[in-house]
């Protein structure tokens, strides 16, 4: 089993079915690099790898009240931009994982200002990187 940090309340897991779900949601949502800035748009994505997070939470809710919210979308709203969401969108986003595994795994917490949200827990960033 992996040694995690001691340090205090960081995230850990030793439930790897629940970190399989995670992933193959993740995976699923297109919660990568180049799936979120196919979400975003080109200026949007180009802001938020400026710190300007104001493009990329207009898009997210743009997405919301047009009933088109994706699983991306939740992921970006809920990690990168700092939004909370429903928990019903956190659950419909990662089928597997659901907003009862996030808050297991650490990602996600209730909003205390509101119980029906979900809100992060942690900056949880997609990566990618070269294998060659």
């Amino acid at each position: 089993m992996t040694d995690f940090s001691c340090v205090p309340g960081t995230p850990q897991s030793s439930n790897l079915p629940l970190l399989a779900a995670l992933a193959a949601d993740l995976q699923d949502a297109g919660y990568t690099v180049d799936g979120v800035a196919a979400f975003l748009g080109e200026e949007a994505n180009a802001a938020l790898g400026r710190d300007q997070l104001v493009p990329a939470m207009l898009a997210c809710r743009e997405a919301a009240a047009a009933g088109t919210a994706t699983a991306v979308a939740a992921a970006v709203a809920l990690w990168l931009v700092g939004e909370s969401v429903p928990v019903e969108q956190a659950d419909e986003a990662f089928p597997r994982t659901g907003a009862a595994g996030l808050r297991e795994l650490g990602l996600a917490e209730k909003d205390p200002a509101a119980p029906e949200l979900l809100r992060a827990a942690v900056d949880l960033r997609p990566y990618e990187f070269e294998t060659s």
